[in-house]
């Protein structure tokens, strides 16, 4: 291949790469009210509120623990691509990783700092923008998700949540 061969091929795929990073810009988050699958539901500015006894973590979800739920999460995580874009390592990538998260405190994009508590796992897993994590653009992962309607499918939230609660 000659130089202005590679040049061009590599021309090629950068402007692929940013020119799929707009459409998803303008598809999930310029759409607006209007065509937002998650419109009307609570935002960053009000994180989902999250109890925590004295200790300051969360007790775990009853069945989260379920080697069988973790196995299902499991197989969630790689087939529907969460492995996309959370890492298993500590690795950042386009979104947090999963590494350590289950319990762990979170700083969210408004600047609050919350416990990435079992119940937050489920609403940022079925409500991706309801309380973003800070340094992470919104509207990416509710863009990837919206055909999953994991809203209406409980038990692979809670599956995808006993999963994340086991990588340590």
């Amino acid at each position: 291949m000659t130089p202005r061969a590679l040049r061009e091929a590599v021309a090629l795929v950068v402007l692929v790469a940013v020119m799929s990073g707009v459409i998803l810009v303008i598809l999930n988050v310029g759409s607006g009210p209007a065509t937002d699958p998650h419109a009307g539901e609570q935002t960053a500015s009000a994180p989902p509120a999250v109890s925590t006894p004295a200790g300051g973590s969360a007790a775990p979800a009853a069945g989260t623990n379920d080697p069988a739920l973790v196995t299902a999460g499991t197989r969630l995580y790689q087939a529907d691509g969460c492995a996309g874009c959370h890492s298993l390592d500590g690795a950042k990538g386009v979104g947090p990783t999963f590494k350590g998260l289950d319990g762990s405190r979170v700083q969210l994009a408004d600047g609050t700092v919350t416990a990435a508590s079992h119940h937050y796992l489920k609403v940022s897993i079925s409500a991706p923008d309801a309380a973003t994590v800070k340094g992470f653009p919104k509207g990416v992962m509710a863009g990837a998700i919206a055909s999953y309607g994991l809203k209406a499918k409980p038990a692979e939230v809670r599956a995808l949540v006993a999963y994340i609660a086991s990588v340590k």
